[in-house]
């Protein structure tokens, strides 16, 4: 299993789970972390449409082939691509910035990268940031880009009190990775 498909498997679809619909979300509907607020025209919506009438939406999601073919397309596409990880030949570094990108976004996950590396943070994932992205040692990264992540979560519920239900989970899933 190549790096990709097994961080969309072992971290980023079972910190995500297969269903919520919590009004207290910013993200609102989700379906393994798609979020129907900001990917409305994502494919996959009109198939989970049509398994909300059958019942047992969670177990119909969880054994839809097409369903999950439609999630990992998605991902690739969506972030996987977005941020070059097939560039960087290291499991570790590729988890935290693909796992961070599907919680804090694409944007975030490339700033909170190039911030961990000590270079201009433009936004911008180009040769200069990939460079020293594949050059620096793996732990130090890993462990600076968490810092990096769990500083954006404080700072955002100290803005908005109503996210502190899910402050401690996004802290024991950042340092769980």
């Amino acid at each position: 299993m190549d790096n990709y498909k097994k961080i969309i498997s072992e971290v980023v679809l079972p910190n995500e789970g297969i269903y919520s619909y919590d009004p207290n979300d910013p993200g609102g509907e989700t379906v393994y972390g798609i979020s129907r607020k900001h990917f409305p025209k994502w494919e996959g919506w009109s198939l989970v449409d049509k398994l909300k009438n059958q019942g047992n939406l969670k177990y119909n999601l969880s054994h839809n082939e097409k369903i999950l073919e439609l999630v990992y397309s998605f991902y690739k596409k969506e972030f996987w691509d977005k941020l070059k990880l097939d560039n960087i030949d290291n499991y570790e570094k590729q988890k935290v910035i693909m796992d961070t990108a599907v919680n804090a976004g694409v944007s975030r996950a490339i700033k909170f990268t190039q911030s961990a590396l000590g270079v201009v943070v433009d936004g911008i994932l180009g040769p200069i940031s990939l460079e020293n992205l594949k050059n620096i040692d793996e732990e130090l990264f890993v462990n600076k880009f968490k810092i990096k992540r769990i500083e954006f979560y404080t700072n955002l519920v100290s803005k908005n009190k109503k996210l502190k239900i899910y402050f401690y989970g996004w802290i024991r899933r950042t340092i769980n990775l």
